[in-house]
């Protein structure tokens, strides 16, 4: 589940990190409006769902394995949203869930949300960014029950009912993008209902930038983590 604004030369790099181990991949785009004007990503989020239980080729697939970047991980905690809600339709992939990998950031309220989608968009144009970001910050206070209640209603419902799966999270210490100490409280949390969680720092790196600029240390650290989640 790639970031917003990913372009297809940098999803194609990571799709290659599982073609390569001969698996199938599903990518789910996430666009800007999906954390915006959140209904919309939560619309997506069931559509996936949906799709995910109806395609032949998923439908009956016994492992599922996560990998989320930034954005994304909004629309795929808004999927295990869909299913805690509905778990007639959708509660036997629960089960299905191997692994998963959070890389660069998790939600952590309206106003780390504007920054992060502020300096994505405009990180080099810093005035018409601190604009932006001050808009956003406006608009997800105002339109809160549209917007931050439902986005953290979507970590909650991951992180108070988790897959018991294996969690990898990966980021860098200098990323002024997220909240580094949100990710530490979700990790934090999840280890002590049990869930295997793995949380991975660099010094410095990009927002969604660590496999470019760690390109053999992430693919070793996600070979490693493939291991324990009994995919290989």
């Amino acid at each position: 589940m790639p970031w917003v604004f990913a372009g297809n030369k940098a999803v194609r790099k990571y799709r290659e990190l599982y073609h390569d181990r001969g698996w199938d991949v599903l990518i789910v785009q996430c666009h800007p409006g999906m954390v915006i004007w959140v209904p919309l990503g939560d619309a997506h989020s069931h559509k996936a769902m949906d799709m995910m239980i109806s395609h032949p080729e998923i439908k009956d697939r016994k492992q599922i394995f996560v990998h989320a970047i930034s954005g994304g991980i909004y629309l795929y905690f808004g999927m295990w949203r869909a299913m805690r809600r509905n778990m007639e339709k959708f509660g036997h992939m629960a089960p299905k869930m191997a692994g998963h990998i959070f890389d660069s950031g998790i939600y952590a309220g309206g106003d780390a949300t504007a920054n992060t989608v502020a300096r994505i968009a405009l990180d080099k144009r810093p005035i018409l960014r601190n604009v932006t970001f001050h808009l956003l910050k406006q608009w997800y206070t105002s339109m809160s029950v549209h917007t931050c209640d439902l986005l953290q209603e979507c970590l909650d419902s991951f992180a108070d009912e988790p897959s018991y799966a294996p969690c990898l999270f990966v980021n860098a210490l200098d990323d002024d993008k997220i909240d580094l100490n949100a990710v530490d409280r979700v990790a934090e949390g999840l280890e002590r209902k049990g869930v295997p969680v793995i949380n991975h720092k660099w010094e410095k790196g990009m927002h969604t930038g660590h496999l470019k600029e760690h390109p053999k240390e992430y693919r070793t650290i996600l070979s490693e983590f493939v291991k324990q989640c009994n995919m290989e």
